[in-house]
């Protein structure tokens, strides 16, 4: 059982460590690029999501079942 648990930990630490990274760049990357943030008006969702274009964002808000 020790064998197994040692690999397990490490593996898991690891795991930890590059899944932190990668919501950190992917939370980042639309602040960095071109994205427009979209502000949601939904009474139920109060998160913002992000599009192209102004354009996509009043497509997106009027769209029934999308964000």
């Amino acid at each position: 059982m020790r064998r197994l648990m040692i690999p397990v930990v490490v593996y898991s630490i690891c795991a930890l460590i590059v899944g932190l990274l990668l919501a950190v760049a992917i939370s980042i990357y639309p602040l960095g690029s071109d994205y427009y943030q979209c502000k949601s008006t939904s009474m139920i969702s109060s998160g913002s999501y992000y599009a192209r274009s102004k354009e996509i964002c009043e497509q997106m808000k009027y769209s029934p079942g999308v964000k």
